[in-house]
């Protein structure tokens, strides 16, 4: 399934670290939630999104990721399965209103990518 236009140009933004051109896709109210193993934290707002983005590139400058499979719910919700380079995944769902991210919940699976059946 195709990514809709707005995700397909924050992850874009987000591989060429283009972060005004990133910020324009994000709600100004955007709220995104990172589930890892430990627990949750839930960043609050656009600059607050982009701060927290741009330092995890900061140990990592170029680290890449790609779509594997995109997911489409009845109610608008998108969900997508991230492997980054290092074939860790992540299932990221968003909520979009009016062409922006209104809400990520990223769930940081930290596994190893399994095989293509």
């Amino acid at each position: 399934m195709d990514l809709p236009a707005p995700l397909e140009a924050l992850f874009a933004a987000e591989q060429r670290r283009d972060w005004p051109a990133l910020g324009k896709l994000l709600h100004p109210d955007v709220t995104w939630t990172i589930v890892t193993g430990r627990g949750s934290h839930t960043v609050r707002g656009r600059q607050a999104y982009l701060e927290r983005l741009a330092a995890a590139y900061r140990d990592a400058p170029a680290a890449t990721f790609s779509v594997h499979r995109t997911w489409l719910a009845n109610d608008g919700l998108v969900a997508t399965e991230l492997v980054d380079d290092g074939g860790r995944v992540s299932l990221d769902v968003f909520a979009l209103a009016d062409g922006l991210v209104r809400h990520e919940w990223e769930h940081l699976l930290g596994v190893p990518h399994p095989a293509e059946p």
